[in-house]
């Protein structure tokens, strides 16, 4: 299983420890190891509600939103069913077993 303060140690630098304050769908969907579309999908059916909009109706995530789109991920409330935490990892080949 990921290590939860692995999680918390890699938002941290990509929020710049609190000097940034968004981020785009596209570093959101390389942390959380989905595609863009899945993000969009989730997003056009309404399971993602939650997100920030510029005035030109560009998307950007917020820690808090980041937070709870990965808890959201992990509790299987995106698509249906649990998700492996293992597969949320940013370097897939450190797999402790």
């Amino acid at each position: 299983m990921t290590n939860p303060s692995a999680h918390s140690t890699e938002l941290d630098r990509m929020f710049q420890h609190g000097r940034v304050k968004y981020i785009k769908v596209r570093r959101l969907c390389e942390y959380l190891g989905i595609s863009k579309s899945a993000f969009y999908h989730w997003l056009d059916e309404g399971k993602i509600p939650y997100v920030t909009r510029t005035p030109g109706n560009h998307i950007r995530i917020t820690r808090e939103i980041a937070e709870r789109i990965e808890s959201d991920l992990l509790q299987g409330e995106l698509f249906g069913d649990r998700v492996d935490s293992r597969q949320l990892s940013l370097f897939p080949d450190d797999d402790p077993a």
